[in-house]
């Protein structure tokens, strides 16, 4: 698979060096989803009290419509499908998908680097 000890050790270098990187990101992702769900949670909270206190007056399903005041305990239910709160769900769920991928990736380079490791460890011994 490699032609020297020189291509493993160039290779093992290239992966801890995507290993740093990847680990860069994912902070950054981990501050990204932490301010989606911020933001969501607050979109959220807003609309259960707007929905209790003044109802929904808007499109739904093409049609225009209006509810009066809302029961607390429907509030939650029915804000999550308002487009505004939807679509910042739709921006967390988004930015969580792309840190857990961030994450499957560092699982990914993790083995990667202890493999070429042990096939560099393998070479010294004379296997």
């Amino acid at each position: 698979m490699y032609d020297s000890m020189q291509d493993l050790h160039n290779t093992l270098t290239e992966e801890r060096d995507l290993l740093k990187k990847l680990i860069k990101s994912l902070q950054t992702y981990n501050r990204k989803l932490a301010e989606a769900e911020f933001e969501y949670r607050k979109a959220l909270t807003s609309t259960c009290f707007l929905l209790k206190t003044e109802g929904y007056s808007g499109e739904i399903d093409g049609e225009y419509r209006e509810v009066g005041e809302t029961a607390w305990t429907v509030t939650t239910t029915l804000a999550r499908g308002i487009p505004e709160v939807a679509e910042k769900r739709l921006e967390r769920d988004t930015v969580e998908g792309e840190k857990e991928a961030i994450q499957q990736k560092i699982f990914q380079v993790k083995i990667e680097i202890n493999l070429l490791e042990t096939e560099m460890e393998a070479i010294r011994r004379g296997e």
